[in-house]
């Protein structure tokens, strides 16, 4: 990861979006994922421990990555918050 700015406290980090057959959308932080369907019927899988997904985000994003596309390749930004 690499800082934006001396003054900006975000993280930047790249990564790989892909929606499974059933419509879950899965964010990676590894290695481009892999279409597994074999024994699942649909899923994107990390290819080194075929379980690397680091989060669900909302459906409603990408509404235009299905799942017959491929991962799609996005930067990541960290940045703390108040609560």
């Amino acid at each position: 990861m690499s800082e934006k700015n001396n003054n900006d406290p975000s993280r930047h980090t790249t990564g790989w979006v892909a929606r499974d057959s059933d419509g879950y959308l899965a964010l990676f932080t590894g290695d481009k994922p892999v279409r597994e369907v074999e024994y699942s019927g649909g899923v994107w899988l990390e290819p080194d421990d075929m379980d690397g997904r680091v989060a669900g985000i909302p459906v409603g994003m990408f509404p235009s990555l299905t799942w017959h596309d491929e991962p799609l390749a996005v930067e990541i930004t960290l940045k703390p918050i108040n609560l």
